[in-house]
């Protein structure tokens, strides 16, 4: 395999009628300017303090922060996964749960195509058959499965977990750093606000995870990889292993457009006013429940399907 192979560019042009069935879609995100984002933090930081319910109505208007959050720990530009099926229609979950749209109807945003493969042999070849694959995702639209919002959130903490407990808040401050500046996540995580923060965040993660052994909810990169690993007859597989040649090659999204100081300012105040009134229990054993997750074949991230030694880069299309 090409060191590059599973790196998106944006040079590789190619057209929808190039996208074959079996093929991954995976959405690339587009960056918000910074005052939206720290509007949302707030917002959701707020929402712990006061108690709402974590609901599917609840993440669902918060899946602009989910989008930004799961690109930026899972340090890829893809924030959506699709398959196509045998009729060259997308097949997706949704907010209506698991649907389809016909491919050349779908979304013209940005879009890498991967195609997965066996060695040197791609899948629509004689060899590797296309057919269970499509077969299963086409399955899917059948049962009653849900689009997993809550589990959205659940897969960027996974994500941000399975790297450590320890590692948690060293990810987090790079990520603000990054995006925010150093004088603006200093301020924030001073004055034990840190801790309270990861102590939001493991009792966050654990709720979540209790919810996901409860129901039947399929995220959008699950449901692609449950197409392949579930697939009859045993022969398809989405390998975790990465050539990690493509993981420092693949880069997290630009960041938007940055507001006023005076804006900054004011925003920070707010947050840092609001984290001071959260008031937080002895920490759960966020580590060991963390270690359980990652050992589903289920938890697939969009960066995983990209990355695994498994897929390779076909090319990228839409508006970019």
């Amino acid at each position: 395999m090409d060191d590059m192979t599973n790196t998106p560019t944006g040079d590789d042009r190619i057209t929808k009628a190039d996208v074959q069935p079996g093929d991954i879609l995976l959405l690339q995100y587009e960056p918000l300017p910074d005052k939206e984002i720290r509007g949302l933090i707030y917002e959701a930081i707020a929402d712990w303090v006061s108690g709402k319910p974590f609901d599917e109505e609840e993440v669902k208007k918060l899946m602009p922060l989910v989008h930004w959050a799961i690109t930026m720990v899972d340090n890829n530009k893809f924030f959506h996964a699709a398959i196509v099926g045998a009729d060259r229609n997308v097949i997706e979950s949704g907010l209506s749960g698991v649907q389809s749209t016909r491919l050349e109807e779908y979304w013209d945003g940005a879009i890498s195509v991967y195609r997965y493969h066996d060695g040197a042999i791609d899948i629509g070849s004689a060899s590797l058959l296309t057919g269970p694959v499509t077969e299963k995702a086409q399955s899917l639209l059948g049962q009653p499965i849900k689009y997993g919002y809550y589990h959205a959130v659940l897969l960027t903490l996974w994500c941000l977990f399975r790297r450590g407990e320890g590692a948690v808040m060293a990810e987090i401050r790079g990520i603000l750093e990054a995006r925010f500046g150093k004088w603006w996540t200093d301020i924030l995580l001073a004055g034990g606000r840190e801790d309270k923060i990861r102590l939001m965040l493991v009792n966050l993660y654990t709720h979540l995870l209790d919810l996901w052994r409860r129901d039947h909810y399929l995220v959008c990169s699950e449901l692609v990889a449950v197409c392949f690993n579930e697939a009859e007859g045993d022969t398809y597989h989405i390998s975790r292993q990465t050539d990690e040649t493509a993981v420092l090659s693949a880069a997290p999204p630009g960041v938007g457009a940055p507001s006023d100081p005076v804006t900054d300012s004011a925003q920070l105040k707010q947050l840092t006013d609001l984290i001071d009134t959260v008031s937080i229990a002895a920490p759960l054993q966020s580590l060991e429940v963390a270690t359980q997750a990652a050992n589903t074949d289920m938890l697939y991230t969009p960066g995983d399907l990209a990355l695994s030694l498994s897929t390779r880069l076909v090319g990228n299309m839409g508006k970019f």
